[in-house]
C-alpha cells in the first residue's frame, strides 16, 4: 500500500530558512492585496510564524486551517502534494436516535467490512476525535468542517493538511452481526484507493463523464436521477452531455444529485438553470475587493474589463458583475418539464452551490439537504501563478520546491428571491431538512429516495 507515515517524513525534507522566509512574505501579499475576505487575523498569524524550517510546514497548513476557506489554501511541495497518508477504509455518516453514527462504506481489510459501525478511536469518542479533526478542515462553516472530517478521518491529504501523529490506531468498532470488536492499524503513506460509494453496483448506474444517471423506483413513481460528480469540464461539452443525460431519463421527475460535489467551473454550472425554467435566468454577480494590486489588474487585464467601472472612491468592494453571459445562461432554452429536486450536502461546494442558489433563487426546484447548510464556497479563486501572470509582479511568482498558495480572489451575490445576499461562508439552506438514518446508509438512501420520490409527485403540475 505505501511506505510507514514515519519513513515518509524522514525522505520528504524540510524547506530551507531563505523559503521559509519568502513564502511567507508571499502569504502575507495574497490575502492583503488579492484575498477577497478581509483577513486580519490570518496576517497577524502569518507575521508571527516562526521560521523554524523543521515545523514550517506544519504552522503553514495550520494557520490556513484556522482561516477555513477552501478556495483560499496553502499546497505543499511534491512530495508531500502527491501524497495520502491513510488507513484502509471509508466512512460515511448518518443518524439512530438523533445521534451521529460513522459507518464503513469501503475496506481493504477482512477483519473491517462495509456495514460495521465505529465506536472508538484510541479509547476516545468518535465525537472528541472529530471535533479535534474539525480544527484541520478547510470548510467555512462548522458543517463544512464537520462534513470534511468525518470524509478524511482514515485519510489525510498532506498537500493541504497537517499529518497524523505517528502512532498506531486503536479502532473499535460493532460488526453487522453487532458484534464488539477491536482492531490495530498503522498509518501509510500511499494512494487511497477505497470506493466511497462502495454499496452501489456499477449495473445500477449509467456513466457519461464526470456524470451518473439511473431511473430509480420509489412508491410514488418512477423518476431520473443525475449525480453531477464535477463541473470541471468545458461548458458547452458539458451541456451537451447533460442533455443526452435527460433524454434517457424519465420525464415525470428528476433528482440533481450534488452531494460531495466540490469545485468546478461557474459557467459550466449557471448554463444548467435554463434547462429547467422558462424564465430567462440571471447569473450570479461577482465583486472583488478593492486593493490597489486589484485595481491594477482589473485595469490591465482585458479579461476584467467588466469591472474597470465597478470601483467607486470610499468602497471596500467592487460593484458585481457576472461571469455567466446572458446568452450562456439562456441560449439554449428549457429542455425539462418536470419538477427537479435538488440534493446537497456540507460538502456540497463552490460551483455546485451556485448551480443549487440559482435553483433556489428562481423558484425552479426543491432544495433537500441532509445538512442545515452547504459548504459556504462562494468565490471563485485564482492560482498564484495567474495572480503572477496578472500582475506582472515577480513577487508573486511560486519558489521551486516550496510551498504556492490559491486565493480567493472575487465573491458572488445571489439573485432572485435571495438577491444580494452571500454565499461565501454562508452557504445554502435547504427548503427541506432530511437526516440520514441506518436504512438510508444500509441500503442506499432508499428512505431519502423515497421522501424525494413524495415531492416530485406532490409538484408534478407545477411545471
Amino acid at each position: 500500500m505505501g511506505v510507514s507515515l514515519s519513513t515518509f517524513l524522514d525522505d520528504a525534507g524540510s524547506p530551507s530558512l531563505e523559503q521559509c522566509e519568502t513564502v511567507r512574505a508571499q502569504a502575507v501579499e495574497l490575502l492583503e492585496q488579492i484575498c477577497v475576505h478581509p483577513a486580519t487575523l490570518p496576517l497577524q498569524w502569518l507575521r508571527d510564524l516562526h521560521l523554524c524550517p523543521s515545523t514550517f510546514y506544519r504552522e503553514l497548513l495550520g494557520i490556513f486551517a484556522k482561516f477555513g476557506d477552501r478556495h483560499t489554501q496553502c499546497q505543499l511541495p511534491d512530495p508531500y502534494l502527491r501524497t495520502l497518508v491513510c488507513l484502509p477504509f471509508a466512512v460515511a455518516c448518518f443518524f439512530e436516535n438523533r445521534e451521529l453514527r460513522i459507518g464503513v462504506t469501503g475496506s481493504a481489510l477482512d477483519e473491517l467490512r462495509p456495514g460495521d459501525i465505529l465506536t472508538a478511536w484510541n479509547g476516545r469518542s468518535l465525537d472528541c476525535v472529530l471535533h479535534e479533526h474539525c480544527a484541520l478542515q478547510l470548510g467555512a462553516n462548522p458543517e463544512a468542517r464537520l462534513a470534511k472530517a468525518i470524509q478524511t478521518l482514515p485519510f489525510r491529504p498532506l498537500g493541504t493538511m497537517q499529518a497524523p501523529e505517528d502512532a498506531p490506531i486503536h479502532l473499535d468498532y460493532t460488526d453487522r452481526a453487532g458484534n464488539n470488536r477491536r482492531i490495530q492499524l498503522a498509518w501509510q503513506a500511499g494512494v487511497l484507493n477505497v470506493p466511497l460509494f462502495a454499496s452501489e453496483t456499477d449495473a445500477e448506474w449509467n456513466s457519461e463523464g464526470s456524470l451518473r444517471l439511473r431511473a430509480i423506483q420509489t412508491s410514488s413513481g418512477e423518476f431520473g436521477m443525475i449525480r453531477i460528480g464535477s463541473f470541471y469540464e468545458n461548458p458547452p461539452i458539458f451541456l451537451q452531455t447533460f442533455l443526452k443525460c435527460l433524454e434517457r431519463l424519465p420525464q415525470d421527475g428528476l433528482v440533481l444529485d450534488l452531494r460531495g460535489c466540490e469545485e468546478g467551473f461557474v459557467i459550466t454550472a449557471e448554463q444548467l438553470l435554463q434547462l429547467f425554467t422558462d424564465q430567462k435566468t440571471s447569473p450570479q454577480p461577482f465583486e472583488f475587493r478593492a486593493t490597489r494590486t486589484i485595481r491594477e489588474i482589473v485595469a490591465n487585464i482585458p479579461a476584467f474589463r467588466e469591472w474597470r467601472d465597478a470601483f467607486e472612491d470610499g468602497k471596500d468592494y467592487s460593484g458585481p458583475r457576472p461571469l455567466t453571459s446572458c446568452e450562456q445562461a439562456n441560449g439554449v432554452g428549457r429542455k425539462y418539464f418536470g419538477p427537479v429536486v435538488v440534493l446537497v450536502d456540507a460538502l456540497t461546494y463552490s460551483s455546485a452551490e451556485m448551480f443549487a442558489a440559482g435553483i433556489q433563487d428562481h423558484g425552479i426546484g426543491t432544495i433537500v439537504g441532509i445538512a442545515s447548510r452547504t459548504g459556504g464556497g462562494g468565490a471563485s479563486p485564482w492560482s498564484q501563478q495567474a495572480i503572477c501572470q496578472f500582475s506582472g509582479r515577480d513577487q508573486f511568482r511560486p519558489v521551486p520546491e516550496a510551498p504556492s498558495f490559491r486565493v480567493a480572489a472575487r465573491r458572488s451575490r445571489r439573485v432572485g428571491k435571495n438577491s444580494g445576499r452571500l454565499l461565501e461562508g454562508v452557504g445554502i439552506e435547504p427548503d427541506i431538512m432530511y437526516s440520514l438514518n441506518r436504512d438510508d446508509f444500509c441500503n442506499q438512501d432508499r428512505k431519502l429516495l423515497e421522501t424525494v420520490g413524495e415531492i416530485l409527485a406532490k409538484n408534478k403540475n407545477k411545471r
